[in-house]
């Protein structure tokens, strides 16, 4: 991790001192102000030109093609309801989709505890002012503590596209990353 800092810190001050150098002499007074333009002009261009080559296999990247499909099936449960969508701790998705609820959807949305009983999912809900809850977990079956309030309301299964980062190469091609959730809805008064 220093050295991906390092990197950044190191590229972002010799781009700044480049553009300050060439401010310089493009402002540059006197005998040779012609070179010397002609030159920033060269370099500046060769720069740009650099990374052009450097970015253009990443032009058609889509990191994460496919998760506007989850997003808008997120959206269609929660329809016009007033609603709270809970992600199951430890889901394999809820680092990408966690805060879909309140970033992409306007509604609240949490992380929640891996295997939740219906005690504790019904305490979230009054907790919450007693809005629909919608708990989105990995898999086809609800969580074992919960089963008997839950009720399967949509199943998500996709694939999204990722791309393998590095700091000694560029991503050429994407990988696949399956999705496979289920949203639940609680619907019990008591376990």
């Amino acid at each position: 991790m220093r050295i991906l800092l390092a990197v950044v810190a190191l590229v972002a001050t010799l781009l700044l001192l480049a553009g300050v150098a060439a401010a310089c002499l493009w402002e540059r007074r006197g005998r040779g102000q012609v070179v010397a333009r002609v030159g920033t002009a060269a370099v500046v261009l060769v720069m740009a030109g650099w990374m052009l080559r450097q970015s253009a296999d990443l032009w058609g990247h889509r990191e994460f093609d496919g998760s506007l499909g989850v997003i808008e099936q997120l959206e269609d449960v929660a329809a016009d309801e007033d609603v709270v969508f809970v992600w199951e701790g430890g889901s394999t998705m809820g680092p990408n989709f966690a805060a879909t609820p309140f970033t992409w959807l306007g509604r609240p949305g949490l992380s929640g505890p891996e295997d939740p009983s219906a005690n504790t999912l019904l305490a979230l809900q009054e907790a919450l002012g007693d809005r629909t809850l919608y708990l989105v977990a990995d898999g086809a079956e609800p969580p074992p503590r919960a089963a008997d309030v839950l009720e399967e309301e949509r199943r998500i299964v996709t694939e999204l596209s990722e791309f393998e980062h590095g700091l000694a190469n560029r991503p050429r091609q994407a990988r696949p990353v399956p999705v496979d959730l289920t949203v639940w809805r609680l619907v019990g008064d008591e376990p």
